[in-house]
């Protein structure tokens, strides 16, 4: 039985072991040293019996995938392609969906807080769910994240009606 391993500059416990020639690392995506045995067990688990892992995919495919399916066929293509750039910028080309988690999202939505509305925050955190659910759909390797976590809260639309006066003037 391998033993989690923890890396300098990681809070994740990892693991490196091999079954029959092959080998297996990575990140538990665990923080406490008793979550990442339990991984490291189901990981060890399915490769004794032959289970195969779901494939990667990484940001730059999935939004591309997404955008070949869906995207380029929604009235609104201008805004969700300066969303993708946006998502894509945030976390990095190359990076996996499987390594891209709630923390790191966290992180993303305070980023884009800083420089723009709730609501635009939101419609970004949408967007890269349906990017998500569609990966996830296609068989890719995706984490399951929780979204209305990350949602911010958004003012109530005031709905005002004009005085006479103003109507008069209106029109």
């Amino acid at each position: 039985m391998s033993k989690p391993i923890r890396k300098k500059g990681s809070p994740f416990w990892h693991y490196d072991f091999q079954i029959n020639g092959c080998r297996f690392y990575g990140s538990t995506r665990a923080t406490s040293k008793r979550d990442a045995e339990r991984v490291i067990d189901d990981i060890r688990r399915r490769a004794i019996l032959g289970e195969t892992s779901k494939p990667t995919i990484t940001l730059d495919d999935a939004c591309g995938y997404w955008w070949q399916a869906k995207g380029a066929h929604l009235s609104n293509q201008a805004t969700h392609d300066g969303q993708i750039r946006k998502l894509i910028t945030g976390f990095g080309k190359a990076r996996l969906l499987s390594d891209i988690g709630l923390r790191d999202f966290d992180r993303y939505v305070a980023k884009r807080r800083a420089g723009c509305s709730n609501a635009t925050v939101n419609r970004d955190v949408q967007l890269a769910r349906r990017i998500w659910r569609h990966a996830d759909e296609r068989g890719f390797d995706v984490p399951s994240i929780a979204w209305g976590k990350l949602l911010l809260p958004e003012s109530q639309e005031r709905v005002r009606e004009l005085s006479d006066d103003e109507e008069t003037r209106l029109f």
